[in-house]
């Protein structure tokens, strides 16, 4: 896996820049006008009338799973690895906790602690944030990401840490 990792920290990087808001350049590439990209991007993650459908949260997207202890639990884990999260989004902030994977994925010392992260918070909600962006996108371009994402963290979550048999 070594040697996937620049090009997994960049799909990550990617996913998580083009989750943030909308840019003339993520307009001219896919063909759709900024603004609205940018509409969409308000509708889909920050505030539609009778609620919003797709939150930027991966918390939202676990069913039957406490969203607090899921963010604390996360929070932990990267103080455990040395990572202070940015205190102005909530931990389960998506682009926040993929740029964190991402960064950790970079530095050798921190690779098997990304990848047991991936395996412990980067599962279940990347499927659940895909399908309702799928419901609700109807440009497809913010579904795109998601699902794209879903498939690498799934990747990602799927490789053994080490010292550890495969199917355990």
């Amino acid at each position: 896996m070594s040697t996937q990792h620049p090009q997994t920290c960049a799909e990550l990087l990617k996913s998580s820049a083009l989750l943030e808001y909308p840019t003339e350049e993520m307009a001219r590439q896919s063909g759709i006008p900024l603004e609205t990209l940018e509409n969409l991007h308000v509708r889909l993650f920050i505030n539609d009338r009778g609620g919003t459908k797709t939150p930027l949260f991966a918390g939202c997207y676990l069913p039957g799973e406490d969203r607090l202890d899921f963010m604390l639990r996360f929070s932990g884990a990267c103080r455990a690895q040395g990572i202070a999260l940015n205190t102005g989004f909530p931990p389960d902030y998506i682009p926040m906790m993929i740029e964190v994977l991402a960064l950790m994925f970079r530095r050798p010392s921190l690779q098997e602690g990304a990848r047991t992260l991936a395996r412990q918070y980067f599962t279940g909600w990347p499927t659940g944030f895909a399908a309702a962006l799928k419901q609700h996108d109807e440009t497809g371009f913010f579904s795109e990401i998601a699902e794209g994402l879903s498939r690498t963290l799934e990747n990602l979550a799927a490789v053994p840490v080490r010292d550890e048999a495969p199917g355990t």
